[in-house]
Formats: C-alpha cells, sequence, structure tokens
C-alpha cells in the first residue's frame, strides 16, 4: 500500500494542468497520432483508473479529486457536447487502448467513486459503437480492436440493469459476430483464429487468439450462445498446436522464422494464455474439461517458474506474472498460487527497494507513445493494491 500511494503521489506531481484536467503529455490514437485522450493503456484514463482505485483503497478526499481531474475533458465533452462521443471514436483505437478502455474506466470511477454520473457517461460513449463502427474494425484484438470494445461493453452491461444492459450487450454481440466472421485458418492445421501482427494466426492475449477468444467466453457467459463457446474452442485448439514443450512456451508466430525471444508476459506468452483459460472455467463442458485442465496446467506451471521480466509493469513485466498468478489463485481455489504470487511480489519489492522501478527504455520515441498505465508504473501501482486489498479490486488485465 505504501509503494502504491507513493507511485500515486509521483504520477500526481508530474500532472500537467493545461486547462483540460491533469495531463501527462501523451495519449496515442489512430495510427498511432498523438490525441490528448485515449484508453487506459496509454492515455490519461488509466491514471484517472488508477487515482480512483487509491481512494476506494483509503477513502482519502485527494485521490478522488485527482481521478476527476485525469479524466476532466472526456467528463466535460461527454457531458455538454452532442458531437464529442463520436469525434472521440473517430480519433481513437476501438479497443483497450481507445473507446473500449474508455468505457471500461468510465464503469470502474462510477463504482469506485461511488458516483453514478460516471456510469451515465459510459453509456453515452457506447452509443457510438454501432453496426458501421464495428464493421470498419480491421484490426479485431483486445488492445485495438472488437475484442477490447466487448470487454468495454460487457464491464458496462454487468453494472447496469434494465434495458440498458440489454441494448449494451447487443453491442457486444455485435462485436462478437464481427470477431467470429473475421477469422482466418491456419495454413497447417485449418483451425480458425485472428492474424493481427501476421500473416497467420497467432497465440497471445493483447493481439492472439488468447485475448479474443476470451472475450467470447466472456459474452457467453452473460448471453450463452454456442456459436460463441465453439470459435474460442477452435482458438485454443489452434493455440494447442503452437505451445513447444522444450521451451515450456507457446510459439510467437510474429516472425515466421522462429527468432523472436520468448516472452512470458500478459501480452505475450503463458501468463496471458493462463488468464484466457480462466474465463474457460465458467463455460467448460464436461467434453472439455481435459483440455482445459491440461492447457491451464501448462500455462500456470510456466507462468510461475519462467525467467522473471526484469521490468516492473503489468504488460511485459513481472507484475503483469504477479497479478495473473493472484487472479489464478483466487479463481480456482489455490492458495499455493497465491503464495507464489506474494513471493515473487516480496522479492520485486526487495529489488525495488535497492534499485528503484526499472521500466523499459524507450528512447527517440515521440512522447504521446511513452509508457503510461499498462508499460508504466500506473499499473504497477495498481497491481500493489490488488496484492493489498484483492476482494475490493477486479482484474484489469482481463478487464474484468
Amino acid at each position: 500500500m505504501a509503494l502504491a500511494e507513493s507511485i500515486g503521489s509521483d504520477l500526481l506531481t508530474d500532472a500537467i494542468a493545461d486547462g483540460t484536467g491533469l495531463t501527462w503529455g501523451r495519449g496515442a490514437g489512430r495510427n498511432n497520432a498523438p490525441t490528448p485522450d485515449s484508453g487506459p493503456f496509454n492515455g490519461r484514463s488509466g491514471e484517472a483508473f488508477l487515482f480512483a482505485a487509491l481512494y476506494r483503497a483509503t477513502e482519502k478526499p485527494h485521490w478522488a479529486s485527482a481521478a476527476r481531474g485525469a479524466l476532466d475533458a472526456v467528463y466535460r465533452g461527454l457531458s455538454n457536447d452532442p458531437e464529442y462521443p463520436r469525434a472521440l471514436a473517430n480519433r481513437i483505437n476501438f479497443g483497450l487502448s481507445g473507446l473500449g478502455g474508455v468505457i471500461y474506466v468510465l464503469v470502474r470511477m462510477a463504482q469506485f467513486l461511488d458516483d453514478p454520473v460516471w456510469l451515465a457517461l459510459a453509456h453515452r460513449a457506447a452509443e457510438v459503437i454501432d453496426a458501421e463502427r464495428v464493421e470498419e474494425d480491421g484490426l479485431y484484438d483486445v488492445i485495438w480492436g472488437s475484442a477490447g470494445a466487448l470487454l468495454g461493453l460487457l464491464a458496462l452491461a454487468r453494472a447496469s440493469g434494465g434495458e440498458l444492459r440489454e441494448q449494451t450487450l447487443e453491442r457486444a454481440q455485435r462485436c462478437a459476430r464481427h470477431l467470429i466472421d473475421h477469422r482466418i485458418a491456419d495454413p497447417e492445421t485449418g483451425l480458425r483464429a485472428w492474424g493481427i501482427l501476421s500473416s497467420e494466426p497467432s497465440a497471445s492475449f493483447a493481439h492472439g487468439a488468447s485475448g479474443m477468444a476470451h472475450a467470447l467466453l466472456s459474452l457467453h457467459r452473460s448471453t450463452p450462445d454456442p456459436q460463441l463457446y465453439a470459435a474460442a474452442r477452435e482458438a485454443f485448439a489452434f493455440e494447442r498446436t503452437l505451445y513447444d514443450e522444450a521451451r515450456g512456451n507457446w510459439r510467437d508466430t510474429r516472425a515466421p522464422d522462429d527468432t523472436l525471444p520468448n516472452m512470458w508476459s500478459w501480452c505475450h506468452g503463458a501468463p496471458g494464455i493462463a488468464l484466457a483459460r480462466l474465463a474457460w472455467l465458467d463455460s467448460v463442458v464436461d467434453e472439455d474439461q481435459h483440455r482445459l485442465a491440461g492447457d491451464l496446467k501448462l500455462a500456470l506451471r510456466a507462468t510461475a517458474m519462467a525467467r522473471i521480466p526484469g521490468v516492473d509493469q503489468i504488460c511485459c513485466g513481472v507484475w503483469g506474472r504477479i497479478d495473473i498468478l493472484l487472479e489464478a489463485g483466487r479463481r480456482i481455489d489455490n492458495p499455493s498460487l497465491v503464495r507464489q504470487a506474494r513471493k515473487l511480489a516480496q522479492q520485486r519489492l526487495e529489488r525495488i527497494d535497492e534499485r528503484g522501478l526499472t521500466l523499459n527504455p524507450i528512447d527517440d520515441v515521440e512522447a504521446h507513445k511513452t509508457p503510461g498505465f499498462w508499460q508504466g508504473v500506473g499499473g504497477t501501482a495498481y497491481a500493489l493494491l490488488r496484492l493489498a486489498q484483492p476482494d475490493r479490486f477486479p482484474c484489469v488485465l482481463a478487464m474484468d
């Protein structure tokens, strides 16, 4: 808790008040163009999310004020300008790094700050997710595309009731149909999944089959549909063909010559694959139980035992690993996994005491692309909050 608050205080000290609320001078929209507001991956909505969580954890009023300050421009735009939602959607991506992520943060602001006005604003933002908006998405994945938008809409549906819930679920179903309709076949096996960063389907949470299957299965929990289950099942079957027993990890198809270094992270590799299989727990039919158990065992073993990444972040670094072990332990009632998460966290905290936080060195990159919540200190602080008070905070890596 002390380190989480310290990180939050440093972020608040670094903030710039520029007339549009608090800003950190970054935010990446479509085609990586700079934009003042984007999703929590690297936009200031990520800081808003952290500050709201710190308020929920501590009840210190300045955190609530900081959260509102970071989303002030979005609040005023959605409250006062009928054209703002569409203009915002035209500037930013569709998934976690864009509109889906903004909707998710607005839902959590309503809950963490106990203020329903943010939920009303989330519904206003969701109104622009229409058939035309979904159809133009050609990226599909959690970070940029329909899978991330679907997960943001599901968070909104779970927080809503009546007609608003049904309308939101209809939008989520539209995203799901788009995902199912735009699968491609693996040239070797014929199994269908999604190819984003290569011409072939890939296995990962951020850009590959695991993340998109996770989105479909999350919707299946709310609106059971055999097509959703079948598509996720096929995607997992494809990923199974990429498991490399010698490495204890899943092959990364972004490089056809297999030259990319192995990653054991939320974005690529075993931890994200484990996280996606946890979404299957609530849906799995008897005939698939052994497949789920096998996938989950391999993925969790690799998550716990593989080399430790050298960076303190939740996307590509150690805190994503810690958070997924914590979530798995809680979801499958396995105290050993929770202990492993806490042991790894303790080791990392001791290292931070000695050397400070370590983030990816990024040189010669425009300011709006530099690390934010996912690849910066904000996500690390939230992972610490989850370790301290796991019952109070959802798993943001799953967009739960």
